[in-house]
């Protein structure tokens, strides 16, 4: 937003200072990059072909720090042998996703530098996505 639409917005008739313009201004482009994360979390990619027949409904743990390894253990029902955990836009890690049960699954996954909110499920051969549970990268 310009200096004048700040200033048109201030009320009381004073000036704001370069300052606070400029803070205004950052944080009027962080609260659009984070309109454009929450939107993109409202609407899930549409996917076509065979539904997931599993599910997730936990993940743990929830948060790693930026650009770290870390251990995820999905839990849910209907995995297979050769179920992948996978990350929305990301994809599945390049270490092996291992089996412990038919409603649990493991993996070591290196998360990306940039830190966000990112959506982990899981996917079963010859199907769509599951359904994704949030894990935050700070």
């Amino acid at each position: 937003m310009s200096e004048r639409n700040w200033q048109s917005l201030y009320q009381s008739g004073n000036t704001l200072s370069a300052k606070t313009i400029q803070y205004l201004e950052g944080v009027d482009a962080d609260l659009k990059a984070l309109d454009a994360r929450v939107s993109k979390l409202e609407s899930p990619p549409t996917q076509t072909g065979t539904p997931s027949t599993a599910t997730v409904s936990k993940i743990e743990p929830t948060s790693v720090v930026s650009g770290g390894m870390v251990s995820v253990i999905v839990t849910g029902t209907g995995f297979t042998t050769d179920t992948q955990v996978e990350v929305v836009d990301i994809g599945v890690g390049p270490n092996a996703t291992s089996y412990i049960s038919a409603t649990q699954v493991q993996t070591q996954y290196l998360f990306p530098q940039s830190p966000g909110v990112y959506q982990v499920g899981v996917r079963n051969p010859g199907e769509n996505l599951s359904n994704t549970k949030p894990f935050t990268v700070t």
